[in-house]
């Protein structure tokens, strides 16, 4: 074997392993990616320098360690260290909706602009998204919070 076969071999070593360590360590794709283009260029360059069975064979290799390699991966779930288990609800304590948003039922403020149904109320110093129950509302008008709806407030005319 001459270095140039070994160069080959070696450089489409080093792209699987740069794809191997983007899946299990490295998120984000780019060194993925890198793994990649240097398998692409290997392949390029063993056909210019080696020729086309030559090429041919480094391709079916390279096709079939590639496949090896993901089958490995999926039967060994590399990337399951990354998922998240937990399940997040409010029993667990989780919310994408601050708490303090319950506490606002039944308290009072003005609009700040005409809720076609949605818009803007401003309760206290703090302005918040809020839809009108049953319509529109127009701009400075006073209103009451009769419930939550994620993170909108769903608000009434007084």
């Amino acid at each position: 074997m001459g270095i140039d076969y070994l160069l080959i071999i070696l450089v489409i070593l080093t792209g699987f392993f740069l794809i191997l360590l983007d899946i299990a360590l490295i998120p984000g794709g780019v060194v993925g990616a890198v793994g990649g283009i240097f398998i692409i260029l290997t392949l390029i360059y063993s056909y210019k320098t080696q020729g086309r069975l030559f090429a041919l064979n480094v391709s079916l290799t390279t096709l079939l360690t590639g496949a090896a390699l993901g089958l490995l991966v999926w039967r060994f779930r590399l990337w399951s260290f990354l998922q998240h288990k937990e399940i997040e609800n409010r029993e667990t304590g989780y919310s994408a909706v601050p708490a303090y948003l319950d506490t606002l039922i039944g308290q009072e403020g003005k609009t700040l602009n005409t809720l076609r149904p949605s818009g803007s109320v401003r309760i206290g110093e703090r302005k918040y998204d809020c839809i009108a129950q049953g319509g529109m509302i127009g701009a400075r008008v006073k209103v009451q919070v009769v419930a939550i709806s994620g993170a909108q407030l769903i608000v009434k005319s007084i």
